[in-house]
């Protein structure tokens, strides 16, 4: 497993990080401490998890956290592990209302700390954006949380690059730090426009990508398999594919660029002997900038053949090849 020096900390993170939403819920306790395990033992060391994981689950709410705080407390691996999770997301019910006051970021990492039974957690990212708040009354909020040990660094998900850049800019001119990077979704396979969905959210474009090569800021990649685009049950052979997911990912993804950039994955993927899902993986791994991709795998086995993009380091031509041949 290959890992990435966060900017400015001393956190090594590997270049595959596993995502905890579906973990108590989905995924009973004994399968996930089993599959938290493989991940440990094959090098892994990024859990990433957030304070709203599973409220779309009657009575789950909070578990995802609450499951991987037993599973470190049980295996008192705290020291080997690098824990992530976030805060002020909107309530389901009302996602219009942004949740970015002082009181509600530091209310949720409050109950988000309790459940994991942590003092502190190493990464807190802010889990939307709100362009109306001004950056500073953020800043100085996440400076509090700092400042209390209750994080250690912190970053933002579904934040605009240029809302990133007056973030940094902020900090910089109180010469203030903490700030790690970003979390957006990010996968080799482009989403076609209109897709719909969350609006809040936020995908990885050119221009967001052209600011992370010349920044060097760090990317936690959400949605990093394209709910599975390259793991082979889809292509343009695949008109009608049968995974639960299956309608999703063609209204998603089912254009022929991006069937064309399944193609090449395949092709890299026999010179490197790993699957096609490892190279598009690996794809995001690879850039001149740290990242790390953030998966999501319901049992050990399929997290096992996913690790092995933490292992393949493709050339920046490689790269540029697999997304514009």
């Amino acid at each position: 497993m290959r890992y990435v020096r966060l900017p400015e900390t001393n956190l090594n993170v590997s270049v595959i990080s596993l995502g905890v939403a579906a973990h108590g819920t989905q995924v009973n306790e004994p399968d996930s401490f089993s599959l938290f395990d493989t991940y440990l033992e094959q090098g892994g060391n990024f859990f990433d998890t957030a304070h709203i994981y599973a409220a779309w689950v009657e009575g789950g709410w909070g578990e995802p956290e609450r499951l991987l705080g037993r599973w470190v407390k049980q295996r008192n691996n705290r020291d080997k592990v690098v824990i992530a999770t976030k805060g002020g997301h909107p309530h389901l019910n009302s996602m219009h209302q942004s949740r970015l006051s002082r009181a509600e970021i530091l209310q949720d990492l409050d109950e988000s700390l309790e459940r994991l039974q942590m003092e502190s957690v190493d990464v807190y990212w802010l889990h939307r954006d709100d362009v109306n708040r001004p950056i500073a009354d953020i800043a100085e909020t996440l400076q509090i949380a700092i400042s209390s040990k209750k994080i250690r660094f912190f970053g933002v998900s579904n934040w605009s690059f240029f809302r990133i850049r007056e973030l940094k800019a902020n900090l910089a001119a109180q010469n203030l730090t903490g700030f790690v990077g970003s979390q957006i979704g990010w996968s080799l396979a482009q989403r076609n426009p209109n897709v719909g969905g969350d609006p809040t959210v936020q995908f990885m474009d050119s221009e967001t990508l052209s600011y992370h090569r010349e920044s060097g800021i760090f990317v936690a990649a959400y949605s990093s398999q394209a709910n599975g685009f390259f793991a082979g049950a889809y292509g343009r052979e695949i008109p009608n594919p049968t995974p639960k997911s299956g309608r999703s990912v063609v209204h998603s993804y089912y254009r022929e660029s991006n069937f064309q950039r399944l193609d090449r994955a395949k092709q890299l993927g026999e010179k490197y002997g790993v699957s096609a899902n490892s190279i598009a993986l690996a794809y995001i791994t690879s850039q001149s900038f740290p990242a790390s991709a953030i998966v999501s795998c319901p049992t050990s086995e399929y997290l096992s053949a996913t690790l092995s993009a933490g292992d393949t380091q493709l050339t920046p031509e490689e790269c540029d090849w697999l997304l514009q041949g």
